[in-house]
């Protein structure tokens, strides 16, 4: 595959991080890129985990969180004349 990288960047990378890019598989969905997509309902509760905390603890931000916040702030505004 050429990924325009020049010989010196291709030997100084990490073989295995490597090899996991060129193994990843097409995402068919956003929901497919999340953290912990492909458990199972019985197997988060193995771990005692959510796929919300697996999210939050990734890092992540659940965007329709946060424009759900936005319209709620927004009306706020409004009602009080701003």
């Amino acid at each position: 595959m050429l990924m325009h990288w020049t010989p010196e960047q291709f030997d100084n990378t990490d073989y295995f991080e490597l090899m996991r890019i060129m193994n990843a598989e097409k995402a068919e969905t956003a929901e497919d890129l999340q953290p912990g997509h492909n458990l199972s309902d019985e197997e988060l509760a193995k771990r005692h985990t959510s796929r919300q905390q697996l999210r939050k603890q990734s890092g992540l931000v659940d965007l329709s969180a946060l424009v759900e916040k936005r319209k709620a702030e927004l009306r706020k505004q409004q009602q009080e004349g701003g």
